[in-house]
């Protein structure tokens, strides 16, 4: 699958960035690749509400610990939106037992990263993409 579009859900704008500029470095996120953020998952959620299902993004990179809506309540809450090509790597600083254990839960989430993205997280998130 090649990568088209990817997003980045974090309420953390340096977080953001800093993945950002990691996926640039690895040549991941370039020219040819849509790139969308969002720190609020409100306004994510909306974003994917007001796009056509062939127009959702390929890949996400979420955020589990979030004020108000958490990265697990953004996923019941674009499932019903049925985004079947969407993968979702949970990227977050959080390693409880108890998040891995829900993250098991969601067929959307292929993996899940602990913050920030290194060599070996780039290197699985490019065997998903088919881009190693």
């Amino acid at each position: 699958m090649a990568i088209k579009r990817i997003l980045i859900l974090d309420d953390d704008p340096i977080s953001i960035l800093i993945s950002k500029k990691r996926l640039e470095a690895e040549g991941i996120l370039n020219d040819e690749i849509a790139y969308e953020s969002f720190t609020d998952p409100k306004e994510a959620i909306s974003f994917f509400q007001n796009r056509e299902e062939e127009n959702y993004y390929d890949f996400l990179l979420l955020d589990i610990n979030m004020p108000e809506i958490d990265g697990f309540q953004f996923l019941n809450r674009i499932e019903p939106l049925k985004p079947k090509n969407l993968k979702v790597f949970l990227l977050s600083s959080s390693i409880s037992p108890n998040h891995i254990e829900i993250a098991t839960q969601y067929s959307l989430i292929k993996h899940q990263f602990t913050k920030p993205l290194d060599e070996n997280n780039l290197r699985i998130f490019k065997t998903h993409f088919n881009m190693e």
